[in-house]
């Protein structure tokens, strides 16, 4: 283990990186994520352009959950090789041993998450409804959307700095890294980081979440509705990317940290 402190993550840096990214190569990022945003428009035919609740009971519905779940991950995997491995070079779309273990890192990452999350939802809800009178805990919603979000991403940040603290493991898999990154090596190479990674990692993305209610609230729920699985499709891939800006700065940094380490113990 290295004796030198973790460097401080560059939060504006790492964004601005990951924006320009995106901006730079958005036509090799759109041909990733067309299957994605192919499935989401399958997924919006088991739908109805309206606020009323999804046919969640529906089979057809959770198929095509399923399959834009996998069309998900083989979308993360190639953005993730093509910005850590290639970035001037189209990543194919498959599905191969990556990919297996990519979702198996997200299947654990989710379990580990389950009862931290279910335990806080449960004072989450009780202290919105005692906030607002409004309070609607079938539709989860209240009449003051604008308000409410903020108040409920700030609510999640502890849940959210657990997630920035683990999220490396993804990378790590994606890229086929021996040895690859575990749940414990992922919270030790976000050490000194953690409030840092939930800036770089998840602060531009609930700004994006804003700018869609805003979006939302703007349009006519029909137009909206075929707007948003280019939405949800456009962050996800900024999520991805945002993902592995953070780990190539932590983990070369470690790799930096281990060289001089290693320089040190031969020069004594």
């Amino acid at each position: 283990m290295s004796s030198v402190p973790a460097r401080r993550l560059p939060v504006f840096a790492l964004i601005t990186d990951s924006l320009r990214y995106s901006v730079s190569h958005a036509r090799a990022l759109l041909i990733l994520a067309l299957p994605f945003l192919v499935v989401q428009y399958g997924l919006l035919q088991f739908t109805k352009p309206t606020t009323e609740y999804l046919p969640v009971l529906s089979w057809q519905y959770w198929v095509v959950v399923g399959v834009a779940l996998l069309a998900g991950v083989v979308v993360a995997v190639s953005v993730h090789r093509q910005f850590l491995q290639s970035p001037d070079r189209q990543m194919p779309l498959r599905w191969g041993k990556a990919e297996t273990r990519y979702a198996w890192g997200l299947l654990k990452l989710t379990l580990v998450m389950i009862v931290p999350s279910v335990l806080y939802a449960l004072v989450l809800v009780g202290i919105l409804a005692a906030v607002f009178s409004n309070w609607n805990i079938e539709s989860f919603g209240v009449e003051q959307p604008l308000l409410a979000l903020p108040l409920i991403w700030l609510m999640m940040l502890p849940m959210l700095y657990l997630w920035a603290r683990m999220t490396l493991i993804l990378p790590s898999a994606a890229i086929s890294q021996q040895p690859s990154v575990t749940l414990s090596g992922s919270m030790a190479l976000t050490k000194g980081n953690g409030w840092r990674m939930v800036a770089v990692t998840v602060a531009p993305l609930l700004a994006f979440g804003m700018l869609d209610i805003l979006i939302q609230m703007s349009l006519p729920t029909v137009v909206y509705w075929w707007l948003q699985p280019l939405i949800v499709s456009v962050n996800t891939v900024l999520g991805v990317v945002l993902v592995s800006v953070s780990f190539k700065q932590l983990y070369e940094e470690r790799q930096l940290n281990a060289e001089s380490d290693e320089n040190g113990v031969v020069a004594a």
